[in-house]
């Protein structure tokens, strides 16, 4: 009988502790898209120049969203962005064989045999690699920490 109450009652705690979590990550994906939205609407307007957005996702509940500028006269590239955005707290390494590069480190987060940094561009997995990925105005351009 007691054994079957302690399952009740981890049963009832694990389903709370489930419903909160999924409240709180709701709310972050909710406010994440108002930074965008607010970060877009605050633009650098001018046909000289262009912004995009920056975000990095740890999925571990932290989320950083960084606007970049640059100008229209050149060719930006994600890897550009994010180098801007985030310069000093990322490693990568250049692959001649690909023409691109490979972050392996945001902050204090590393790829390892399990996990990889993911390039997202609008949402969409990114088809080619970042220095490739040439950006346009208002594009976010966003790094997924997955697991392989």
């Amino acid at each position: 009988m007691n054994l079957l109450k302690v399952i009740v009652l981890f049963l009832i705690f694990s389903s709370s502790l489930s419903a909160s979590l999924a409240s709180y990550y709701y709310v972050r994906s909710q406010n994440l898209e108002k930074d965008v939205e607010y970060l877009r609407s605050n633009a650098v307007n001018s046909s000289k120049n262009v912004t995009v957005i920056v975000v990095i996702n740890f999925y571990n509940g932290t989320v950083l969203v960084k606007a970049v500028n640059f100008d229209l006269g050149h060719e930006f590239s994600a890897f550009n962005a994010t180098q801007r955005a985030f310069e000093g707290a990322i490693d990568y390494k250049y692959y001649p064989e690909y023409k691109d590069f490979v972050i392996s480190r945001f902050f204090d987060i590393s790829s390892d045999k399990s996990h990889f940094w993911s390039l997202y561009v609008n949402n969409i997995p990114s088809s080619s690699g970042a220095l490739q990925t040439i950006l346009s105005t208002n594009d976010v351009v966003e790094w997924r920490y997955q697991q392989f």
